[in-house]
């Protein structure tokens, strides 16, 4: 299979381009011949256009055109056009998409799609748990549940950040179970320490308090700053309205909430693992196979697992008389519809700005 990939001058620089050298990277990696060229090649058994806009169909060769968003009758008669003229697939970015435009009368067995890649080169942060008090000899703020937590479990996933003094064996121990750790010391100097508590309060993703002491003030600054908090349900965590995100009595309840917490972050982490540009590269390949084999998209549209819920039972397209109010959009319709006017037009225009510009210098 030999495939050409077709990005437009006005869309390099930008995130087309970008997922155009990706695809093309991805495919030469699975075997393929691929290349990025201005036009459509007739050489090429694919000719696969990365934006719908403009698309000039090279006869003899199947045509594919990527959807980007749909939002106006013209874009819907820019696809419908496409098809009429001989494009055999047009790969939406969504399933929502595909679902929209062929709500608009275009045909649906030319309608699929492809969930976009990620680069997978991001470092995940930390969830960063803070704890803005001291911790005593008597154990009242029960530090032995971190200890017993980092022994359980392994807390890779998060950064713990203690501001107060006697944390020095909990956050060794933390550490070996992967935690990243800062500790904060108090300096003698408690106006300055509160003041870098209150600096960091805002930065914490959940603010922690174990002990069973009446409650903890800190409690207050992290709702001040609109962090969730894990608190012990207990003294006047109570009695603040929205105040308790994750509250705790015991040890289980405690680690079910770390539980929960790094599940919810490593399912995020999972689902940007699984959308690499292999994976992206061999979806077209699936639709451009099945097109060779038998002129038709494949049986599975593939439904994202995991996909939450359902789209509006209606898509806002707005008309014309939008389209016709907008510059950018006007310029669209009058190069897609009457070419030869929009060449004109615009020669017009360079002209009437050059004419501006001679007139404001003299002046």
């Amino acid at each position: 299979m030999k495939v050409t990939l077709i990005l437009h001058d006005f869309c390099r620089g930008w995130i087309i381009e970008k997922m155009a050298e990706k695809l093309c990277e991805a495919l030469c990696a699975l075997g393929i011949s691929a290349e990025i060229r201005s036009q459509a090649s007739g050489e090429s058994q694919i000719n696969h256009f990365m934006i719908f806009h403009y698309v000039d169909p090279m006869l003899g060769t199947i045509n594919t055109v990527s959807v980007t968003h749909v939002d106006d009758a013209l874009k819907i008669d820019m696809i419908k056009r496409q098809i009429a003229q001989g494009v055999r697939a047009m790969i939406c970015m969504s399933r929502m998409t595909v679902d929209q435009v062929a709500g608009h009368g275009v045909d649906r067995a030319r309608l699929t799609y492809a969930v976009p890649a990620h680069d997978g080169d991001i470092v995940p942060r930390r969830i960063v748990i803070g704890v803005t008090s001291n911790c005593y000899s008597d154990g009242r703020k029960r530090e032995w549940m971190l200890q017993k937590l980092a022994r359980d479990i392994r807390l890779d996933a998060f950064l713990f950040q203690f501001f107060g003094s006697g944390w020095g064996e909990t956050a060794a121990i933390l550490q070996q179970a992967g935690a990243a750790v800062e500790l904060a010391e108090p300096s003698g100097d408690y106006i300055g320490d509160y003041g870098a508590i209150r600096a960091a309060v805002p930065n914490f993703d959940y603010y922690l308090y174990p002990g069973l002491d009446e409650g903890s003030l800190g409690t207050l600054d992290a709702l001040a700053a609109g962090v969730k908090t894990i608190v012990t349900l207990q003294g006047f965590h109570l009695d603040l309205p929205h105040g308790v995100t994750h509250g705790f009595w015991d040890y289980p309840e405690l680690r079910t909430i770390f539980e929960a917490i790094a599940a919810d972050r490593q399912a995020r982490l999972d689902t940007a693992g699984k959308l690499t540009w292999e994976g992206y590269a061999r979806r077209h390949l699936e639709i451009w196979s099945s097109l060779i084999a038998r002129d038709a998209l494949p049986d599975d549209d593939r439904p994202v697992a995991g996909h939450g819920g359902s789209p509006p039972a209606s898509y806002k397209i707005e008309g014309y008389k939008a389209v016709l109010a907008n510059p950018y959009r006007r310029d669209m319709a009058l190069r897609f519809w009457t070419p030869g006017m929009f060449d004109f037009y615009r020669q017009a225009r360079r002209r009437l700005g050059q004419l501006r510009r001679r007139l404001l210098g003299a002046g």
